[in-house]
């Protein structure tokens, strides 16, 4: 009984293919079964990681990944891609990721007079002195030097016309000064990867007096994100001067 009942069930439930206007329908929704070939993602956190990878030839190029797409999508952030071939169902497959380990730069914050010297000296470059002046490349030890004397209290003395502000720094062990703070300065921050140069860039550097009586410092942007376009061209740079041989790879950026 059982037995005739699901013989039943099978012929009543199989789709049913007619034809009208000279095209064949179905009484079923049909979906196709297809057979997609995929890899799993691979994450790396340099560019020498991946470069090692691309060229061992451990998982691609293959019989359905022939050719790679390697996208620099943001100063620290690169995705692999397979491309979309027709063996593979026009699939395209992300291979690799790779993410920058990048210390922590606080732009745009206010943060207290220690914070500020120490992430300078931590988390910023300097060039050290270059050509016969003895200028450097950075604005790096000059902006720690007036962060680090700005005395307490005398911010708030001064007008702050929007371009420049005025403080009392230290200059000396009972000497002080007022000065005009620097409005602009040329910073190297550690932004993207770590095998290419790190861009540098104008920031505005503000300084205020919180109302517990504390030095509050901060940078700003002043760029428009232009540092990035760099930095995306240096990574680009750096990965075709390593696959210049392989023609299975293309970088964009």
């Amino acid at each position: 009984m059982i037995a005739k009942a699901m013989e039943w069930i099978r012929e009543n439930t199989k789709p049913v293919l007619m034809e009208a206007d000279g095209a064949q329908w179905s009484n079923r929704k049909l979906d196709r079964v297809e057979s997609i070939q995929t890899l799993d993602m691979v994450n790396f956190y340099t560019l020498t990681s991946l470069v090692d990878y691309l060229r061992s030839e451990v998982d691609v190029p293959n019989d359905f990944v022939k050719h790679l797409f390697v996208n620099v999508v943001s100063p620290e952030s690169i995705a692999v891609y397979s491309e979309a071939n027709k063996d593979n169902h026009y699939k395209r497959t992300q291979i690799a990721k790779v993410s920058a380990m990048l210390p922590v730069v606080k732009v745009g914050t206010w943060v207290d007079q220690t914070e500020f010297c120490i992430m300078m000296r931590a988390n910023f470059i300097d060039n050290g002195p270059i050509g016969e002046n003895g200028t450097s490349d950075t604005d790096r030890d000059a902006l720690i030097g007036v962060a680090s004397n700005i005395i307490s209290g005398t911010i708030a003395q001064y007008e702050d016309t929007g371009i420049s502000q005025k403080a009392t720094l230290k200059t000396g062990i009972q000497e002080a000064e007022d000065k005009i703070l620097p409005e602009k300065v040329i910073l190297r921050p550690y932004r993207t990867f770590m095998e290419v140069d790190q861009p540098k860039s104008e920031f505005i550097f503000r300084a205020q007096d919180s109302k517990y009586g504390e030095i509050q410092l901060s940078l700003h942007e002043a760029d428009g994100g232009a540092w990035k376009l760099d930095a995306m061209a240096s990574v680009k740079q750096y990965l075709q001067e390593r696959f210049t041989d392989v023609e299975y790879i293309t970088i964009t950026a």
